[in-house]
C-alpha cells in the first residue's frame, strides 16, 4: 500500500512544484478611461465653493494638492500611456435610467476633436 501511495503522490507533488514555478503574465492596464455618473463623480461641492469640480473627482480627477488619489492617478502610476486620456462624462443630477443614452452620446472631447 505504501508503494502505491508513493507512486501516486510523487507525480502529483511534481505537478504542483512545476505549476508553481510558471512565470506570471504581466498585468495589462488600460490606456484610457471614462466615467459616467452623477454629482458624486462630478465632485460637486467638494471644495471651497459650490459647483462641479471634476479635477477632484474620485474617478478621473487629476487635481494637484487636493489630497484625493483618484483611480486615474493610481493608473497613471502604473501605466504612463494613460496620461491625458481621462474622460469624465458624468452630469450632476443624472439618473441611472439615463445611462444607456449617455453611453451612446460622444464625450465633449470627442465632439471637439471630430472632423466637421
Amino acid at each position: 500500500m505504501r508503494k502505491v501511495a508513493r507512486f501516486l503522490l510523487l507525480p502529483l507533488l511534481f505537478f504542483f512544484i512545476v505549476a508553481g514555478v510558471q512565470p506570471a503574465t504581466a498585468a495589462r492596464y488600460p490606456t484610457s478611461m471614462a466615467a459616467l455618473g452623477d454629482s458624486i463623480t462630478q465632485a460637486t461641492d467638494v471644495c471651497c465653493w459650490y459647483g462641479n469640480h471634476p479635477a477632484q473627482s474620485w474617478s478621473t480627477g487629476n487635481g494637484r494638492f487636493d489630497g484625493i488619489t483618484s483611480h486615474y492617478e493610481r493608473l497613471l502610476q502604473l501605466q504612463p500611456d494613460i496620461a491625458g486620456k481621462n474622460f469624465n462624462n458624468s452630469r450632476s443630477g443624472a439618473k441611472a435610467s439615463d445611462l444607456p443614452g449617455r453611453l451612446r452620446q460622444p464625450s465633449a472631447r470627442e465632439r471637439s476633436t471630430s472632423p466637421s
